[in-house]
């Protein structure tokens, strides 16, 4: 008699196993501590917020390019600038840039004539040895 007592008490306090529900770990909380839908919910509108904000930069920079090449085709286009309206200016700085590269070459033929030992340093009177003091 006393077996059949001992069955149905086991069965009145028999528990179910825990699934680690908000039981500490060596590592800090268990993976299921607290509400799960809190969680989903945060990475959604993380995610949400993070497509967003992709978009928005994405649609400012597409403008941007639209704009910039709208400018550069008109740019491109332009009468005034295919007659060459701005002759005038690049040939001054043509000429400016002539009479520099000439100014070099003379400095080059100078100093390959003082290498070579064809001509001299003109003498002062002063001594460069001499500094002053």
């Amino acid at each position: 008699m006393s077996g059949r007592r001992l069955v149905p008490l086991l069965i009145l306090t028999w528990k179910a196993p825990s699934r680690n529900l908000g039981v500490a770990g060596p590592y800090g909380p268990g993976p299921h501590q607290g509400n799960m839908f809190v969680d989903d919910e945060m990475v959604f509108f993380t995610l949400l917020g993070a497509a967003a904000a992709s978009a928005l930069l994405f649609g400012a920079a597409w403008l941007r390019t639209k704009r910039r090449l709208a400018h550069l085709e008109d740019r491109l286009l332009d009468p005034a600038r295919a007659r060459g309206g701005d002759d005038a200016d690049l040939e001054g700085r043509l000429n400016d840039l002539s009479l520099r590269v000439a100014q070099l070459a003379r400095g080059q033929e100078f100093m390959q004539q003082l290498l070579s030992g064809k001509r001299r340093l003109p003498q002062s009177g002063k001594s460069y040895e001499v500094t002053p003091s």
